[in-house]
């Protein structure tokens, strides 16, 4: 957390999404985030801080001892364990996925889950996953994708992922970050929300 913002690839995450939800979003009071894998919090963090702690804001992390130090960082609400949809994770405005969706064996009844947490009215999604094209830009040694990723992504396979789930697309883009990484993001809604904002989407 202790980075530049010109240095941080969170720092470029969290203006990216507030920046967004500022466009989407004409009331952000009582405005719910869930951000899943919430990992060692870094993006959680930099959200309440640059949000003046209006949002509330839950991270969902499966490992103990990351869930055990979002605790004591003491800035969000916290569950630990897995993401498993229901009647707990319901009414969110923004569930964000950072370098989650590659991990996950089984994407689509995931991100069918995923939706049904939204707030029916005017939820939204946004996905980061690490660029497939990674791959051509990195030595043979760097194993920067990872053995552990199930999917590798582009932005037309992440798009189409999103659109087989029930999503729209409101955003895709491959940007580059700090760290000298590829990223992939998107933010997406269900079409029904999007068409009752009236807001453009690809």
């Amino acid at each position: 957390m202790s980075l530049p913002p010109d240095q941080s690839d969170n720092a470029g995450r969290v203006n990216r999404v507030i920046s967004f939800c500022e466009r989407w979003f004409e009331n952000r009071s009582n405005f719910k985030v869930m951000d899943i894998g919430a990992g060692t919090g870094v993006f959680l963090s930099r959200l309440v801080d640059q949000t003046d702690g209006k949002w509330d804001c839950l991270g969902v992390e499966p490992d103990p001892r990351a869930a055990e130090h979002l605790k004591r960082i003491d800035k969000f609400r916290v569950h630990e364990g897995l993401y498993s949809g229901g009647a707990d994770f319901v009414g969110f405005n923004l569930v964000t996925l950072n370098k989650v969706l590659e991990h996950i064996e089984h994407p689509e009844p995931f991100l069918r889950d995923v939706v049904e947490s939204l707030d029916s009215e005017n939820g939204i999604i946004y996905i980061e996953v690490p660029d497939t094209m990674t791959i051509d830009l990195r030595p043979p040694n760097d194993n920067i994708l990872g053995a552990l990723h199930c999917h590798l992504y582009d932005p037309r396979s992440l798009s189409n992922l999103l659109h087989m789930t029930g999503l729209s697309i409101l955003s895709v883009a491959r940007v580059a970050d700090p760290s000298g990484k590829l990223t992939v993001y998107a933010f997406a809604a269900p079409t029904q929300a999007i068409m009752r904002k009236e807001f453009p989407h690809e």
